[in-house]
């Protein structure tokens, strides 16, 4: 997946998270924490993505890093 695609991802999780705060589920600490949890991943998934981004933009640049 593209860095785009996952920060669509995590937008759409930011706002299922307020939609759910704003109906009052904010003390189901189920639904919560398992929202937190979708949140550290895709955020760990986007900064995969972006690293993954820029050596390849810099590999293509320069050529492969050899050593």
């Amino acid at each position: 997946m593209t860095p785009d695609l996952i920060r669509d991802e995590i937008q759409a999780l930011y706002r299922e998270r307020r939609d759910a705060r704003d109906l009052g589920l904010d003390d189901n600490t189920t639904y919560m924490a398992s929202l937190d949890a979708d949140l550290d991943a895709w955020r760990r998934a986007y900064a995969a993505a972006a690293v993954t981004v820029v050596a390849s933009a810099r590999a293509e640049r320069s050529g492969r890093l050899v050593g």
